[in-house]
């Protein structure tokens, strides 16, 4: 189970006898803080899920897009934190 980070809300707790029961490792992850750390890290990390992009291995849920010119909404979208998945400018 990775823990990367939480929108909005209560933040969730994960029951010791489920780690216990299902033999799962949890691990957090504070992204800001490993870029500090390891900048060439996250720079490999982050051209490798691009290379996935580009090959057609990730598919993120789009909640809406918006046409670029419509920006303020988006944002607003966006902040409203009332959609599940994300938010798309297009040009």
């Amino acid at each position: 189970m990775l823990v990367i980070g939480f929108a909005g809300g209560r933040i969730q707790a994960v029951p010791a006898n489920l780690i216990l029961v299902k033999n799962i490792s949890v691990i957090g992850v504070v992204w800001g803080a490993q870029a500090e750390r390891d900048p060439v890290l996250i720079s490999r990390n982050l051209a490798e899920l691009l290379r996935w992009w580009e090959a057609g291995r990730l598919n993120p849920l789009i909640a809406r897009v918006f046409p670029l010119v419509e920006a303020g909404a988006a944002m607003n979208a966006l902040l409203s934190r009332q959609h599940a998945g994300k938010i798309v400018l297009e040009t």
